[in-house]
């Protein structure tokens, strides 16, 4: 988990610096349908080919959830133009609706696998990364009995 948020900052970093300034982004970066409501990110998504709904986005929850009523498990999740892989979702209370959105649940972190958003906030901006090669996993040092956790990986954007 600590691995995945390293490589997802990395990313944001390299990708925001990439996109900074610009009227549009990098090559490779699909604009995300969203909306801004005080601190909060809401993505407009499509759940196995159906219309479009309101997902709050939120980067410390791993998990993703839809609202009481929904069906649990794995969907298609499609942001944009660009389907991501299947994202199982659990059923939790739906997150309040802010005025003008009706939300039907949360995506977490997990839902954006080896891809990444790039969120700029002042623009009201959302940009989908290509997928992002992070190599091989590396092998947690033995050596050192206390480091404990995930092995840090880093985020490459090359071809």
């Amino acid at each position: 988990m600590f691995a995945r948020t390293v490589r997802a900052l990395a990313a944001l970093v390299l990708l925001g610096a990439a996109t900074a300034g610009a009227a549009t982004a990098a090559p490779g970066l699909q604009q995300v349908p969203a909306a801004f409501r005080g601190n909060d990110l809401f993505l407009k998504v499509s759940l196995n080919g159906a219309a479009p709904v309101w997902l709050i986005f939120d980067a410390n929850a791993y998990a993703s959830t839809l609202g009481a009523g929904a069906h649990a498990g794995r969907m298609t999740v499609k942001l944009g133009a660009v389907a991501l892989q299947p994202v199982a979702f659990d059923i939790a209370k739906a997150p309040q609706s802010p005025r003008g959105l009706t939300v039907v649940g949360r995506l977490g972190r997990d839902s954006l696998g080896d891809r990444m958003l790039i969120i700029r906030t002042r623009e009201h901006q959302v940009w989908l990364s290509p997928p992002v090669d992070t190599g091989p996993t590396p092998v947690a040092s033995t050596s050192n009995p206390t480091a404990g956790g995930d092995p840090v990986r880093t985020a490459s954007l090359a071809p």
